[in-house]
């Protein structure tokens, strides 16, 4: 199959799912219940995005002491709990990835 009518296929399927949502509710119809659903998938689907990054090395689970990913994602994690800061979080993890890298 020809890879762009692949991508147009998708990009069509894309619209119609997310059309059809917003055509069966209206405009601003959005049912409270659901609202509330809503408001916890984001925190559903950022493990699901990066925990692979954090615990993949090389296509394989390295859930060793050597991973300093998972070091660096601790870190982030309990400035994110403590601040609430998205950025002081960023820079939390990130800078003790590249300490421990530099240092180890």
């Amino acid at each position: 199959m020809n890879p762009w009518l692949l991508v147009a296929a998708i990009g069509i399927g894309t619209v119609v799912l997310r059309g059809s949502f917003l055509a069966l509710l209206g405009p601003g119809s959005i049912p409270p219940a659901l609202q509330r659903a809503l408001r916890f998938v984001p925190a559903a689907v950022f493990p699901a995005i990066a925990l692979p990054a954090v615990l993949l090395i090389d296509d394989a689970y390295a859930i060793t002491f050597a991973n300093y990913r998972i070091y660096a994602a601790i870190v982030a994690a309990l400035v994110g709990y403590r601040t609430k800061s998205l950025a002081l979080t960023m820079v939390a993890g990130l800078t003790t990835l590249w300490t421990l890298t530099a240092l180890l």
